[in-house]
């Protein structure tokens, strides 16, 4: 990810958002998909977060709603998109998309982190861990001693 700063014949050189230069063959950039995150004065941020399966699922969203609605730079318009995504073996899995503008990006994905962890410690969530339980049988079979 970076800013265009040049392009010739044969290359185009990129500032990175991590300041480094890069110098790409035109053949590479022409030749693929340019996926320009910056064009649009607004963008989505995709998180994922999971919640123990004995949680309660309305509550769980209405605790992320909340949250994003506390947040100043999340847009009113299009609409956050909040939901249950997934049920899996040891954890709800859900959605939060928030729209905000292009240069609030990653301050508000870094903040909605923070947040979001703030938000599982006040409410007593405790972020799920993948957990088996084992059942030994015991063998009805005598070991035999060879003398």
């Amino acid at each position: 990810y970076g800013r265009v700063s040049d392009m010739s014949l044969v290359s185009t050189t990129i500032h990175t958002i991590d300041n480094q230069t890069l110098v790409v063959p035109n053949s590479k950039i022409w030749g693929d998909v340019i996926k320009n995150v910056t064009h649009q004065r607004m963008r989505r941020i995709d998180l994922c977060f999971q919640a123990p399966l004995s949680e309660d699922v309305d509550r769980m969203l209405g605790l992320f709603r909340n949250l994003l609605d506390t947040c100043d730079c999340v847009l009113a318009e299009p609409k956050v998109a909040v939901e249950l995504d997934s049920i899996g073996e040891y954890a709800l899995q859900f959605i939060v998309r928030p729209w905000v503008k292009t240069e609030d990006y990653w301050p508000t994905y870094w903040m909605l982190q923070a947040e979001v962890k703030r938000m599982y410690d006040r409410e007593g969530i405790i972020f799920p861990i993948p957990e088996r339980s084992i059942h030994i049988a015991k063998s009805k079979k005598h070991l035999v001693k060879n003398t």
